[in-house]
């Protein structure tokens, strides 16, 4: 009974997540801000973001759980960054429109460097464990903002976490 009784604020907040009339499917674009590592070496501070998430009929252990599948690619400048994420996450509502997450899960990152007077042409692939932490606001029944950080670990010697900041919408 005390196990079901746990279970309805769970529920209750799915509801409040999942914008009325529609699918638990979201989708989100934005742009990712480089950390100064990458900022400095690949000679851009921004990148493109985009990502898809499915809510899932499950509770979750602090909020609504979600997979998401974020890429990241930061094409410009000298060399790429490209990422790719499968996260499982939890959203919790706070109060009526705001959200806080984390998730953890897998990512791939490729980061390559165009050779210049100062280095070598060099690149790295590879897969790890990685994680994010998020925050959003829910701007209409459909449509939301949402900052990410994305912790996915050294390539090349540099640090390929960045923050992306996105808007989104529920089908």
């Amino acid at each position: 009974m005390l196990r079901q009784l746990a279970l309805v604020p769970l529920a209750c907040t799915a509801m409040a997540m999942e914008p009325a009339g529609t699918t638990p499917l979201l989708v989100q674009v934005g742009g990712t801000y480089m950390n100064p590592d990458l900022r400095e070496e690949l000679e851009t501070d921004w990148g493109y973001s985009a990502g898809i998430a499915t809510l899932l009929a499950e509770s979750g252990l602090m909020g609504v759980p979600s997979l998401d599948i974020d890429c990241r690619y930061a094409p410009d400048g000298e060399g790429s960054l490209t990422t790719f994420e499968a996260t499982y996450a939890e959203r919790a509502l706070i109060g009526d429109r705001h959200w806080i997450g984390v998730g953890i899960g897998s990512n791939f990152v490729r980061l390559k460097l165009d050779e210049t007077p100062d280095r070598k042409a060099d690149s790295e692939r590879r897969w790890d464990v990685g994680g994010k932490a998020m925050i959003g606001y829910l701007v209409s029944d459909r449509l939301f903002i949402e900052g990410t950080y994305h912790y996915t670990r050294e390539a090349l010697d540099m640090d390929t976490s960045s923050a992306t900041l996105a808007i989104g919408y529920w089908f």
